[in-house]
């Protein structure tokens, strides 16, 4: 933990990333799942993220179930990504389910009750399967 503590303060875009809870959540998980270091550039830090939630996701069987492909979760986590890189305060449940109902709309033809259903098994995947990107969810 000293190094992770260490790498963040040397790194002027990284310890600006860690203010956020969520994002410090993921800067932790990239430590521990990259051999104990951290990317040099804030862009290979989200790379890493995203690479990593995504093959999270599809291995939980996100492609059978839900019917979603690795664009369509691209799309999500970038868009997540986005967020908590403006957005120092961090992710309300709120805020995640309008940014998965954008990009769901861009690629789901389904009527808009099947829509919401998506978003909700979405939201609690992300909450529960993926614990490190909304571990510190803030409450409406």
């Amino acid at each position: 933990t000293n190094q992770l503590y260490n790498d963040i303060t040397e790194n002027k875009d990284i310890f600006q990333l860690a203010i956020n809870p969520q994002l410090a959540s993921v800067i932790a998980a990239v430590y521990n799942q990259y051999e104990d270091k951290l990317p040099e550039k804030r862009i290979d830090l989200y790379e890493k993220a995203i690479e990593k939630m995504i093959e999270r996701l599809v291995t939980s069987s996100i492609n059978e179930d839900l019917q979603l492909n690795a664009i369509i979760l691209w799309s999500i986590l970038q868009k997540i990504a986005e967020y908590l890189h403006n957005i120092v305060e961090g992710l309300s449940e709120n805020n995640l389910r309008e940014i998965i109902r954008k990009c769901l709309i861009d690629y789901q033809e389904e009527s808009s009750n099947n829509i919401d259903d998506l978003i909700s098994r979405l939201v609690d995947i992300f909450k529960y399967k993926v614990g490190y990107l909304i571990k510190h969810l803030t409450i409406d």
